[in-house]
């Protein structure tokens, strides 16, 4: 596992710098938390692995380091789609009050996820909980999808951002499950969530390195040039 895990590594901070190059080329103006989410990524990948070189893989050291950045990662992603829903709803008289409700909701998710699992310890509690929040994600993200497919103008880009995220959310729901199931399938749900993640990776990497389509060519234009 040790092997697997920085080839999970290598690639994971290879497709970090692709997203970071390419949003540094202008889409960073509109996807703030995003960006901040995969600076965190790549510096968190580069702490996880020194971490682990000094200390070991099972280290309590390393296993801190693992669960405070999965914890920071997990608010980031939920300030991405919480943002996208907002910004989708622009102009809807009901955003301010969907927003209180997505917020209420999170918290609420949240605090009873700890409140039944809080007895474990740490790393089957942070399991527990990190599935029940990726759940509770993927239903946001799937809320997201319908309002971008059912707007007028379709955002091409931010369907694959957030097609991106879905994949993401699912494989975190079935791989912290496959985790929680017994110690057999723990090595097949850590694969899990780190595929589902570099696959996200990859659909933002291919959303952000295409250039917006310019605008459409006038046929008064083209009759004229002619």
């Amino acid at each position: 596992m040790p092997v697997l895990q920085w080839v999970f590594w290598v690639v994971g901070a290879l497709l970090q710098a692709l997203v970071l190059t390419s949003l540094a080329r202008g889409p960073f103006r509109q996807y703030p938390f995003l960006t901040l989410y995969t600076l965190f990524l790549f510096l968190a990948t580069v702490v996880e692995a020194a971490s682990l070189v000094d200390a070991g893989f099972l280290s309590p050291t390393a296993q801190r380091y693992f669960w405070i950045d999965d914890s920071i990662k997990r608010f980031l992603l939920f300030c991405i789609v919480f943002g996208f829903i907002n910004r989708s709803l622009k102009g809807s008289p009901s955003r301010t009050m969907v927003r209180r409700w997505l917020i209420l909701g999170a918290l609420l998710v949240t605090a009873i996820s700890f409140s039944i699992h809080h007895r474990l310890i740490v790393s089957s509690m942070m399991t527990n909980v990190g599935r029940d929040l990726s759940f509770f994600a993927a239903i946001l993200n799937l809320v997201l999808w319908s309002l971008l497919i059912r707007g007028r103008a379709r955002d091409r880009q931010l369907l694959a951002v957030t097609g991106g995220l879905g994949i993401q959310f699912t494989a975190e729901a079935i791989g912290h499950s496959l985790r929680h199931l017994s110690r057999s399938t723990l090595a097949l749900g850590n694969i899990v969530l780190v595929t589902g993640h570099l696959v996200c990776l990859y659909f933002w990497w291919q959303a952000f390195r295409q250039k917006a389509p310019g605008p459409a060519a006038s046929p008064v234009r083209d009759a004229a040039r002619r």
